[in-house]
């Protein structure tokens, strides 16, 4: 009992914390089944138990405690195991009491959807069914998944004899930040390592956004993308929210001269049927062309429809005419 008194003043004043991804009340330390704190990260194999104690456990409800996949930005987990989470409670049905050690079997994601072994899994932490829509306890805190069984009762701190850097489009970018992709945008990935080891790069969406080569396209307008770089046992992940694609035309000129015809694209870069506009007596338009009437600003818009993949098409464009 002094034992566990000892753990909750650490975790009260937060020291050895496991990382959490908001600001949840409730506060995560991973120890031994004995209850004596452990630091940093563990690693953990398909089977393994992780044990945990929390602290400022909240009066008003219990929690849900769950394997699943980090999560882009602020959402909840797209890859979860929620049909086996704990339940930690003062109830007496609960799984746990929140003053107990809990003790949590980790698998390897496989059955529902997931791939540990190279995805970011870790616990995630929500409010119980009492407070289904509070979601001030949500909270994801990882760690380190070994396809190999670890040695020992104690998990190990993982460490890895590779590191990569990442460029996409040219730009460098850290791992675990979410970015955005547009619907049918590429991204060109360019990873380097310390070592001579091949990267490889898969996409754990890819009927969202597909790999081909280094190069990741979204084939939709919505939804989240998880792309993986690998170099021997070090796997970078980089998460994307899909957004809808920009429709656009070009006129392919600037300019024209009086009397000098322009015929226009019919279509958007998307497919779509386009509609053209003169507002300037300077021009005049006829389905998709436009003929140069007296010299002076040439001004024209240009629209099509909106699809669940790409926005409408609203453009304005202002034509020089010359004599």
């Amino acid at each position: 009992m002094r034992r566990f008194i000892s753990i909750l003043a650490a975790l009260v004043v937060g020291i050895s914390l496991a990382p959490a991804s908001n600001a949840a009340s409730t506060k995560v330390m991973f120890t031994e089944a004995t209850g004596a704190p452990i630091s940093g990260i563990p690693t953990v194999a398909a089977g393994e138990t992780l044990h945990f104690v929390l602290g400022g456990f909240p009066s008003t409800g219990g929690l849900y405690v769950f394997q699943a996949v980090q999560p882009v930005g602020g959402a909840r987990p797209t890859y979860s195991n929620t049909k086996a989470p704990l339940w930690i409670s003062t109830d007496a049905q609960a799984s746990f009491a929140p003053t107990k050690v809990i003790a949590f079997t980790i698998d390897n994601g496989n059955a529902w959807g997931a791939d540990c072994a190279h995805q970011q899994c870790g616990l995630w932490f929500e409010f119980d069914h009492t407070k289904s829509t509070d979601l001030s306890e949500d909270q994801f805190v990882p760690f380190t998944f070994n396809t190999l069984p670890t040695t020992g009762t104690t998990p190990v701190i993982a460490t890895s004899a590779y590191t990569l850097s990442v460029k996409i489009n040219g730009v460098i970018t850290q791992e675990n930040i979410p970015g955005t992709i547009a619907y049918r945008q590429i991204l060109t990935f360019d990873a380097t390592s310390n070592s001579n080891a091949p990267v490889a790069f898969k996409s754990f969406t890819p009927d969202l956004c597909p790999v081909t080569g280094n190069t990741v396209t979204a084939l939709k307008g919505s939804g989240q993308c998880d792309i993986a770089v690998t170099v021997g046992s070090k796997s970078s992940h980089f998460p994307f929210n899909v957004i809808q694609g920009t429709q656009s035309v070009s006129l392919g000129k600037s300019s024209l001269k009086v009397g000098q015809s322009l015929l226009l694209a019919k279509i958007s870069n998307f497919g779509e049927v386009i509609a053209y506009k003169s507002s300037s007596k300077n021009c005049s338009i006829k389905g998709n062309s436009l003929k140069a009437l007296k010299a002076g600003s040439c001004k024209i818009s240009a629209s099509a429809m909106a699809m669940d993949n790409y926005k409408a098409l609203n453009q304005s464009f202002v034509l020089t005419i010359k004599k």
